[in-house]
């Protein structure tokens, strides 16, 4: 892959080269998605890394992260980043685990949950990972984890802590996920050239992904269990009454 030629764009025309409207892109600048363009006199130009910002950015939502999930990858963009390296960052991007993602509106929401949610309880599950909402107020759901996560919302335990829980396992994932992707971009950037990086990244990448996932489950299940049995040890609690043996 070679470098993108300068180019540049007033603002409708990235935004018919990209499919995303201007009302958007002046939002995402605002909201420090996409860098400020420069101005000539009255008119604004956006350069070849804003396209590719933008068009990562489009990418994400696709894939059902949230303006905040998404302002966290960006973030790890140096300011400098290059278009093939936006390009070579989009291209490390799937969709949620392998979880199917449905579009729905609240009714079909509440209708796969069993129940009506409040919106405390779709809070909770955007909280968990379960749902996203889509700029245009419906949601994306991830099918597999619906089931779960709904029935966690009727159980009473306080918010704040499933919340708390919900954020540190995206600390931890997200951590690892950072840490195999730059190891494997160390590994394999001995090469200077951005097309066999790209080239190696997409051979490496769909091999690591199924290999990472279930070293997660079966870890984190062994850890889990350890723990588990390591609590009750100590404090001599029947897991079955509740009650001190």
């Amino acid at each position: 892959m070679t470098e993108v030629v300068s180019e540049e764009f007033t603002i409708d025309e990235l935004a018919a080269r990209t499919g995303i409207t201007v009302r958007n892109i002046r939002f995402y600048t605002e909201q420090g998605l996409l860098p400020s363009p420069e101005r000539r006199g009255r008119v604004a130009y956006y350069g070849p890394q804003q396209r590719m910002r933008l068009e990562l950015v489009k990418h994400l939502q696709d894939y059902g992260y949230t303006l905040s999930a998404i302002g966290q990858v960006l973030s790890r963009l140096p300011a400098d980043a290059t278009a093939t390296d936006i390009a070579l960052r989009t291209s490390l991007l799937s969709p949620w685990s392998l979880a199917d993602l449905e579009e729905v509106d609240r009714d079909e929401l509440n209708r796969r949950a069993g129940r009506t949610l409040s919106d405390s309880d779709v809070e909770l599950l955007i909280a968990l990972g379960a749902v996203a909402q889509t700029d245009e107020g419906g949601y994306k759901v991830a099918t597999a984890l619906l089931g779960a996560t709904a029935a966690i919302t009727e159980l009473r335990l306080p918010r704040a802590g499933i919340t708390a829980m919900a954020a540190v396992v995206d600390r931890h994932m997200t951590a690892l996920a950072n840490d195999l992707i730059d190891l494997m971009l160390e590994q394999l950037s001995g090469s200077k050239n951005a097309g066999e990086i790209m080239r190696n990244v997409a051979t490496v990448l769909p091999l690591l992904r199924p290999i990472a996932i279930q070293s997660v489950i079966r870890r984190f299940n062994i850890a889990i269990d350890r723990k588990v049995t390591q609590t009750v040890a100590q404090t001599k609690l029947n897991p079955w009454t509740g009650k001190n043996q």
